[in-house]
């Protein structure tokens, strides 16, 4: 098939994840936006893209023309086919271009917010951990013990997978204080306002991953952690489950919550 509007690709290997379809994909986007007329563009994404809605849903901010699926093994002719380069590394991110998102994102959720959205949004309060409960990897093994340690501070638990992509970064957005462990969930502390704080609880051996911090810094947040292990130290620092220390979270959480 041919396409002759002007068109845009923001996809790479890694893109199929939430943090990086956020970070890396969108930002591209973004950055294109200031130099392209969004509404007048074609956007191609993969066919495996079609089954997250969070990706069509974080789409409409952006004001694209249209937002294409390819098909399987399909072949497409563009007459006019913009490459953004990717904003940064991915693991970093560029510091106006995240406020951008920030606030495009910001903009659309009070222009087009539902009195559902509010109702559900305003159960968890100022104070959330984001629970990986339902996720298949980097779980925190040991959630059960560390519920009363948030429960004391103040913290009510939001398991993301329960709700769809607008309650996610409002929940986010209307929250001083973030905390989950290291994943998809803490990509929205973008949508946090600033010199709000946000807990990661990291791996303790290899503390190599550190887009959060960078995130955190980008939308000019005060970051905090909390050091857990690996229940199966042959698995890597991607995919193992974690065990936190409630006594360490409880110290960390107390000097978080300070005034």
């Amino acid at each position: 098939s041919v396409i002759q509007s002007p068109t845009i690709w923001i996809t790479d290997n890694w893109s199929c994840g939430y943090y990086h379809w956020m970070c890396d994909a969108l930002s591209r986007l973004e950055m294109a936006s200031q130099s392209h007329d969004l509404s007048a563009m074609t956007l191609l994404l993969p066919y495996k893209y079609r089954k997250h809605t969070y990706m069509q849903q974080s789409l409409k901010p952006f004001g694209l023309g249209e937002v294409r699926f390819l098909k399987r093994f399909e072949r497409v002719l563009c007459h006019n086919l913009i490459l953004p380069s990717h904003v940064a590394v991915s693991g970093n991110h560029s510091q106006p271009i995240i406020q951008r998102m920030h606030q495009r994102f910001a903009e659309y959720l009070a222009a087009t917010s539902a009195e559902d959205d509010s109702s559900v949004v305003s159960e968890f309060g100022d104070r959330v951990f984001i629970s990986r409960s339902m996720a298949t990897r980097r779980r925190v093994a040991n959630e059960e013990a560390i519920l009363p340690v948030l429960k004391r501070h103040g913290f009510t638990v939001f398991t993301a997978e329960k709700h769809d992509w607008r309650v996610q970064v409002q929940v986010a957005a209307a929250a001083k204080y973030l905390v989950s462990n290291h994943g998809a969930g803490l990509t929205n502390m973008m949508m946090m306002s600033p010199r709000s704080r946000v807990l990661e609880i990291r791996d303790a051996v290899d503390p190599t991953p550190n887009c959060y911090f960078s995130l955190a810094s980008a939308s000019r947040l005060d970051y905090y952690y909390a050091l857990a292990h690996r229940v199966d130290s042959e698995q890597c620092v991607h995919h193992g489950d974690v065990n936190v220390d409630p006594e360490q979270l409880d110290a960390t959480l107390a000097e978080m919550v300070a005034v």
